[in-house]
């Protein structure tokens, strides 16, 4: 049997434990040195890089205020005990604030398993493209939804190929532009099931992945895309 002193401390209020994002290395370099970063890049990285997109200031100045009382915070109080204290407003920002990012991810996950897919085998598809064809992406950020549908157009190809072309195939595909050393890396990861939905709601599973065939499709909808674009030249192809 638990004491009585247990199950008080059991029925405490928990304490309110900020998460002083101010005291992180990360916090620290954007506040000392963003401001100078932005001064000098037409002149260091521009020609390299583009120009500076209007999103990357406020995306670090939303960060540096984020999870700091003194930027806006809500006050929670509990209707059962009375217990209350405040929390300070988060940015919500996606991929660059790591606070935010953990937990948009988590409620992604949560929503996604729950709502979007099917209890069906999934598979996880990673899309890459060449370094010579990177920097044709880096200025004309608009191509990259349709780099998107390069993707989906090759994925449901193989797809309806492998389970019968009345079959559904489906994927959710998400663009990441920077490697592991946040260098421009531009790429696709996919979750896709393991075959395709028949139109009773029935599921044909497609138990071999031609990553050969897959990757062709890719390479084909990609080059056909530049060269509609007038970004590459038949020369390269």
């Amino acid at each position: 049997m638990e004491s009585a002193a247990t199950l008080l401390r059991l029925d405490e209020p928990k304490l309110y434990r900020p998460r002083r994002p101010e005291r992180s290395p990360f916090y620290a370099v954007l506040h000392h040195y963003f401001d100078r970063f932005t001064r000098e890049y037409e002149h260091r990285y521009e020609r390299t890089f583009g120009p500076l997109r209007g999103i990357v200031p406020k995306t670090v100045e939303r960060f540096l205020d984020c999870g700091l009382p003194e930027s806006g915070f809500a006050r929670v109080r509990c209707g059962a005990c009375g217990n209350e204290y405040f929390v300070a407003f988060s940015c919500k920002q996606r991929g660059f604030c790591p606070s935010c990012s953990a937990k948009r991810a988590t409620l992604w996950a949560e929503f996604v398993r729950e709502q979007v897919i099917r209890p069906v085998p999934h598979r996880h598809l990673v899309f890459a493209l060449p370094k010579i064809l990177r920097p044709s992406f880096r200025r004309r950020r608009r191509l990259l939804p349709k780099l998107t549908l390069c993707v989906w157009k090759a994925l449901s190809a193989f797809l309806r190929e492998d389970t019968g072309n009345d079959t559904l195939p489906a994927a959710i595909v998400s663009i990441q532009t920077a490697g592991k050393f946040l260098n421009w890396h531009p790429h696709l990861h996919v979750l896709a099931p393991a075959g395709a939905f028949r139109a009773d709601g029935g599921f044909v599973h497609s138990i071999a992945l031609d990553t050969g065939v897959l990757r062709g499709l890719f390479q084909a909808n990609v080059l056909t895309l530049l060269l509609k674009e007038r970004v590459i030249s038949l020369g390269l192809v």
